[in-house]
């Protein structure tokens, strides 16, 4: 019986099943954010430009973060003149941007940490000029702090609260649409990054026991003139979080 020994250089289809997969990753995460951040702000066409040259899953957060930054840019320019419906506007899509280059993508620990921070920061530049506007509250927490942003129907007497939960992977600056739902229809609104969750994924990981997380941020409010009707509050969740903030529930008089 003849044997033949023979060498296969797998190097080439290796590359080559690597590109494909990078460009898979673009391709899926295409078909299934577009709906998502367009809905939540994301322009239809930075997105479907961004998409258009990334090639490969790598470019992903270095592209994203370049259109965050011609927007940041643009709402400096309009700061300085005065035009702070603009700035604001620009802030928020420059935020979202940042939020969206770093959304699943690890491919660079300290760039995705960078956009995790950029998208707050600019965020936050925002928030007084929004209508009606947000104010940052930050709610003591096991050595740290739960970060939140509150907003009030503007004219309001003793509106009811909602909480605003976001998911695994969002982040209470995503969630601004849904805010405006629950404010046309004469509702407060808290936002909050609970432990693991964007702006807190340094100081937490992510929990399941979302009871040890309402129960102090109630209790804060309560020592806060926010002029809202605490006897009336709502917990909504995103995705795989929407289910948590019901185990805060049984107890709690305070949430019906």
């Amino acid at each position: 019986m003849a044997h033949y020994l023979c060498w296969i250089d797998f190097a080439e289809e290796t590359t080559a099943l690597s590109a494909l997969e990078t460009t898979n990753n673009v391709q899926v995460a295409a078909h299934h954010w577009r709906p998502r951040f367009i809905a939540n702000g994301i322009d239809v066409n930075d997105f479907d430009e961004t998409v258009k040259k990334t090639t490969d899953w790598r470019e992903w957060g270095p592209n994203w973060k370049a259109v965050g930054e011609v927007h940041e840019g643009l709402g400096r320019e309009a700061e300085q003149r005065g035009r702070m419906l603009s700035a604001s506007q620009a802030y928020q899509r420059a935020a979202w941007c940042y939020h969206l280059g770093k959304f699943l993508w690890f491919e660079e620990a300290e760039l995705h940490a960078e956009l995790r921070d950029r998208s707050v920061s600019v965020y936050r530049r925002a928030l007084q000029h929004l209508d009606p506007p947000a104010v940052r509250l930050e709610v003591p927490f096991e050595g740290h702090v739960i970060p939140a942003n509150f907003r009030r129907p503007a004219g309001s007497t003793g509106p009811p609260l909602v909480l605003l939960v976001p998911g695994l992977d969002s982040s209470k600056e995503e969630l601004y649409a849904i805010e405006e739902d629950f404010l046309r229809r004469g509702m407060s609104t808290l936002t909050m990054d609970g432990p693991g969750q964007s702006e807190n994924s340094v100081d937490f990981a992510i929990r399941p026991n979302w009871e040890t997380v309402i129960t102090p941020v109630l209790d804060h409010l309560a020592h806060l003139d926010l002029r809202v009707d605490l006897d009336r509050i709502g917990l909504m969740g995103i995705s795989s979080i929407r289910s948590r903030p019901t185990r805060s529930r049984p107890g709690r008089r305070r949430i019906p």
